[in-house]
């Protein structure tokens, strides 16, 4: 027996494998491993996982594309809608400014600082005397 296969039968391997070993050691018919189609093999595999990764890459962008052209929709209606939202007029910091004018007929009219007249006629109570 080959003292090499003696010394290490404790080596990792299947049985069929080591059998096919020991068979082309002893018979010194051993196979000669074709490297240039492992190198092919191997770059083959490289390529396929290069191939893989630009695929994942390409896919990324796009929904990152689909998630900026979405916020920039959403930043437009929000700007389109505040434009065309009529606005509440501005009363000088939320006071407005009542004047009231009581002439002798006996009806108020009071002016907002907006503009805005309205004649109001006082309610006299029955048994008061009217005072004005």
């Amino acid at each position: 027996m080959n003292p090499f296969l003696h010394n290490h039968q404790e080596d990792e391997g299947s049985f069929p494998e080591r059998l096919h070993i020991r068979h082309a050691l002893a018979s010194r018919k051993a196979v000669v491993p074709d490297v240039d189609s492992e190198w092919k093999r191997l770059r083959d595999r490289i390529e396929e996982r290069e191939e893989a990764e630009r695929r994942r890459h390409a896919k990324r962008r796009l929904i990152r594309a689909g998630i900026a052209a979405a916020v920039a929709v959403v930043v437009a209606v929000a700007g389109i809608i505040i434009m065309l939202t009529p606005s509440a007029p501005d009363h000088g910091g939320g006071m407005e400014l009542y004047i009231a004018e009581a002439p002798k007929g006996g009806c108020i009219t009071v002016t907002t600082s907006g503009g805005v007249k309205r004649v109001v006629a006082p309610k006299v109570a029955r048994n008061a005397p009217s005072v004005i």
